[in-house]
């Protein structure tokens, strides 16, 4: 695989409710000329009025979701509105996931900024 030549800051996942049941929220493009994504931060918002537990995994591409590949298991987001920075240097390869999960629906918000990688 060629080394990236182009990085591009973006919004990889913006404004989107976190759901109640175990789900892909971003997956690094694998293109032709997709190298993957480096992580700024993946933010958190409770917009609930109490706190809500958080899971998130990164997983391979191809894999599933394990223990193995947690990063945060029920972390409990309070309810004071938290922008809880996580996932920041974490790198993607293409076809790798974030998965994430809240334990209450309609309670958490999140987004995910990166840098593209590309040749």
């Amino acid at each position: 695989m060629a080394a990236p030549t182009q990085f591009t800051p973006e919004a990889l996942l913006d404004g989107t409710a976190v759901p109640n049941a175990a789900a892909a929220a971003y997956t690094a493009p694998s293109g032709g000329s997709d190298r993957g994504v480096i992580i700024s931060a993946l933010r958190v918002v409770n917009i609930a009025g109490a706190p809500v537990a958080l899971t998130i995994w990164v997983v391979p591409s191809g894999g599933s979701r394990t223990d193995a590949n947690t990063i945060e298991k029920t972390f409990s987001a309070p309810q004071d509105g938290l922008d809880g920075a996580f996932l920041k240097g974490v790198v993607l390869r293409p076809g790798d996931a974030v998965h994430w999960l809240a334990g209450a629906a309609t309670s958490l918000s999140g987004r995910i900024d990166g840098v593209k990688m590309e040749t």
